[in-house]
């Protein structure tokens, strides 16, 4: 955690570069992240642009938002 805290995003995100990030703490990645992947017992529940993720109920509710 410490060293994606460190990453300098707008450098990665203005060189239209791509980072995968898999990670089990769903509210520090969808702060980083523009699109999302939710996977729950190894299938794709939820994907979408994070600002459509965060405001959907559902995945409020079910990642514990």
């Amino acid at each position: 955690m410490k060293m994606i805290n460190k990453m300098p995003h707008l450098t990665l995100k203005s060189s239209g570069l791509t980072v995968l990030l898999a990670e089990q703490n769903v509210r520090f990645t969808l702060k980083l992240s523009d699109y999302g992947y939710i996977i729950d017992d190894g299938r794709i529940c939820y994907h979408g642009p994070v600002r459509e993720l965060i405001s959907s109920e559902e995945v409020r509710k079910t990642c514990g938002l």
